[in-house]
């Protein structure tokens, strides 16, 4: 019988922020988050239901994730970064040199 070593996963805190924005068509209050990359830009972040909403971030924040519960969609006009679980999220203090990122 072999046995197989494990690598150990690989986890990234990630630096996401939330926004409350309004539908231009319909008038309805919905949810937007986007994550900070290593470069410093901004992507889009969606999240699968697999994820509970204890596990949701409400405000800025720092999120751990592990390595194989994430990846980059790249077929639309800009990219999305899907995020199929969360280990702990982490209030941050929002930096007030990014505050331009908020508004638009």
């Amino acid at each position: 019988m072999a046995t197989q070593a494990t690598e150990a996963t690989k986890t990234y805190e990630l630096e996401i922020i939330v926004r409350k924005k309004k539908n231009k068509t319909n008038g309805n209050i919905f949810t937007t988050y986007a994550v900070k990359m290593k470069d410093g830009k901004w992507i889009e972040t969606r999240f699968t239901q697999d994820v509970p909403k204890s596990k949701m971030p409400s405000a800025y924040s720092k999120i751990v994730v592990s390595h194989d519960m994430m990846n980059i969609d790249k077929r639309g006009k800009y990219p999305k970064l899907w995020i199929k679980g969360v280990e702990s999220v982490k209030p941050l203090e929002r930096p007030i040199e990014d505050l331009s990122q908020y508004f638009e």
